[in-house]
């Protein structure tokens, strides 16, 4: 019996905790965006502690991918399994740098980082407004743009998957 490569447990776990960490960091950032000043402090500041935690899960989670690689694609058609290679790429990518450029945004506005209200971290650089302004508006376009258009592909991907799979006879897996 041919077995398709699959990810482990880990990679697993890692995939659906990310899944639910950037729905409820979007949901946040973007709600915020549309709601009234205070309610939109409150969901920023929201945004900005559950930020703190993900910033570290991120870190890690494309580490243990850098260190484990992707199993060899189950895709026959080598345009489709190459499509996907890019696409996780950047995926992973495009989560590191949200995980950086919004504290770089916080940071470089000369604000500190204020998580919950448990505790905050000062800002390390100062205000530097080029950077500033830099660092925020890539946050904003990789999370309203970049983000959403790569998860669309990744769920496209998603469903092609299974339903080559589902049509695939038994003899074929």
């Amino acid at each position: 019996m041919n077995h398709q490569p699959r990810y482990g447990a880990i990679s697993t776990l890692n995939h659906w905790i990310t899944v639910i960490l950037v729905v409820a960091m979007f949901t946040l950032g973007y709600s915020a965006h549309e709601a009234p000043r205070e309610a939109a402090r409150f969901l920023m500041g929201a945004h900005i502690g559950l930020g703190f935690f993900t910033f570290f899960f991120i870190i890690w989670r494309v580490g243990f991918r850098l260190y484990e690689g992707f199993p060899k694609s189950a895709e026959s058609n080598p345009a489709f399994a190459g499509i996907a290679r890019i696409v996780h790429w950047l995926l992973l990518l495009t989560l590191l740098v949200l995980v950086i450029s919004g504290p770089l945004h916080i940071f470089t506005g000369g604000h500190e980082l204020n998580v919950f209200g448990w505790f905050s971290i000062a800002s390390p650089t100062g205000e530097i407004e080029g950077i500033n302004d830099f660092s925020g508006e890539l946050h904003e376009f990789l999370a309203a743009d970049g983000l959403l258009i790569l998860l669309g592909l990744h769920f496209l991907g998603a469903i092609h998957y299974f339903w080559t799979r589902r049509q695939a006879t038994p003899a074929d897996m």
